[in-house]
């Protein structure tokens, strides 16, 4: 009897702690990056705080044109830092009124549950020095940036440039030496109705 009661006490502890345990990894995945919706909300980009809604963010003049228009376009998540928890890496186009599209990139940790900028990366417009894609690879972020050649339209670059970004001493820096390049494979174009 008293070693059917030792099993049984047993088992509801290991059942608690296991119970404990899933619970505490529950609650420790609500402050996961991925557990964001980085399409709505609001984020300070490093010059202030920008609200998006639905990955948008739209400031027009009176005669309803753009001023200041801001689209997510890509969401990207790693573990930029190396701390074992990852980061949301943000890439966001904007328009400033114009054809002139320009993109740049921003890293976001959590702090008490909140967005948090940790870096920001340089863009340029879309046809040279644009961020085509940036990917966290083994520690390093790898930044994809459009490059004109000489005998490239302003619009239409050629090429990519393969950058190497790693975290060293509380910074994102970009590692030295030349980036790769790479023959650009645009989309085909196509109208729509």
């Amino acid at each position: 009897m008293m070693q059917h009661r030792s099993r049984a006490t047993l088992s509801l502890f290991v059942f608690v702690v296991t119970g404990v345990a899933v619970a505490a990894r529950a609650g420790a995945a609500t402050h996961s990056v991925r557990d964001r919706d980085w399409q709505n909300g609001d984020y300070d980009l490093g010059d202030g705080r920008v609200a998006f809604v639905a990955g948008r963010h739209t400031e027009l003049t009176e005669d309803r044109v753009c001023s200041v228009c801001l689209s997510i376009r890509e969401v990207t998540f790693g573990d930029v830092d190396g701390d074992g928890a990852e980061e949301a890496i943000i890439l966001i186009d904007a328009n400033l009124g114009g054809a002139g599209t320009s993109s740049e990139a921003y890293v976001f940790g959590l702090v008490d549950g909140k967005p948090a900028l940790r870096a920001r990366i340089e863009g340029g417009d879309r046809g040279d020095g644009g961020l085509q894609s940036i990917s966290v690879v083994a520690g390093e972020l790898l930044v994809r940036r459009f490059e004109l050649t000489s005998s490239d339209d302003a619009c239409c670059p050629s090429r990519v440039l393969v950058e190497r970004w790693r975290w060293r001493d509380g910074k994102l820096l970009k590692m030295p030496g030349a980036p790769r390049v790479r023959k650009r494979k645009p989309r085909p174009w196509s109208e729509r109705p």
